[in-house]
């Protein structure tokens, strides 16, 4: 059975499509045969492998209606250059959420499509959306491990968090029919030459730290990304030995090794953790940046 490995925040520009070519490129590179899931409605990886949204062409959100309508899908696998197979998502995907409202079960959706196929592949990879919703629990339901990418910004560590929050949710509402585990935090769009992001660094590492491991290596924000996305190339492709390059490639070993992972069944965050993280990442950054904006409040009685 292959290592289903789910790439999952509810946070916008985090890192995870990212994170998704650049570990695909490298388990490939480790002779692995490899399965790309963009589970996003945002397509952001399926139109970086060249998957235009086109007329006709299926999509993972087809196979979910077909499924959903006859009882019955087929599952669209395209073969990319690089030897990865690749299920697109399109902008239909935003729309699942509302139509799985009435299906019984439906958090077993993806299960129950991806199963025919476990088979032909080691690991699976799945860029999940910015969201807590029912569609994310399909992925979960899914997934032997979550890599959870962690912005250094307040609102990044706060979504962390929120994710860690959602995941003891889900094993407490016993969704899980796998022993899920986070297989690993990773800090993400880090300028390490700033006081404020080695600040925030280290608020997610030691609030985030106290529950799940961080991988060793982080993702220091660089140009060479969104170029290397132009190209529609790796980091590894584009700059083979630059620092990101190294980084992907030391956070892949690191989790088909599972030195990061942490059981979900372990976890044990507080009430309002993501609140609090939020608090703690905003307060330092006030600390670092003493001219914010306090803004009057107005408030209006509704009769």
């Amino acid at each position: 059975m292959p290592y289903i490995i789910v790439i999952e925040v509810p946070k916008g520009g985090a890192g995870k499509t990212t994170t998704a070519i650049n570990l695909s490129t490298y388990l490939l590179a480790m002779g692995l045969r490899v399965l790309g899931v963009d589970a996003d409605g945002q397509a952001s990886w399926s139109h970086l492998q060249g998957l235009f949204p086109k007329k006709g062409r299926p999509t993972l959100h087809t196979a979910i209606k077909q499924m959903v309508d006859t009882y019955e899908a087929r599952l669209p696998i395209y073969s990319c250059p690089n030897g990865l197979k690749f299920i697109p998502a399109s902008g239909a995907l935003h729309q699942v959420e509302a139509e799985l409202a009435h299906v019984e079960r439906r958090e077993y959706i993806l299960q129950q499509l991806l199963t025919p196929v476990l088979d032909r592949f080691d690991v699976i990879i799945i860029d999940g959306p910015p969201a807590i919703n029912s569609w994310t629990n399909n992925l979960l339901v899914v997934a032997d491990g979550v890599i959870i990418p962690c912005q250094v910004e307040p609102l990044g560590i706060a979504g962390a968090g929120a994710m860690l929050e959602h995941l003891q949710r889900v094993y407490k509402r016993k969704l899980l029919e796998k022993d899920l585990v986070v297989a690993g935090g990773l800090l993400t769009m880090m300028d390490s030459r700033t006081v404020l992001h080695r600040s925030m660094a280290n608020i997610a590492q030691s609030e985030l730290g106290a529950h799940i491991q961080f991988f060793d290596a982080h993702i220091e924000r660089s140009i060479q990304f969104p170029e290397a996305q132009f190209f529609r190339q790796s980091i590894d492709a584009y700059q083979p030995g630059g620092k990101g390059a190294i980084a992907y490639k030391a956070v892949a070993e690191q989790v088909m090794s599972g030195a990061c992972q942490t059981p979900v069944s372990t976890l044990r965050v507080p009430l309002g953790f993501a609140d609090s993280l939020l608090q703690a990442a905003t307060a330092a950054e006030e600390t670092e940046n003493p001219d914010g904006v306090d803004l009057p409040l107005e408030e209006v009685l509704v009769a």
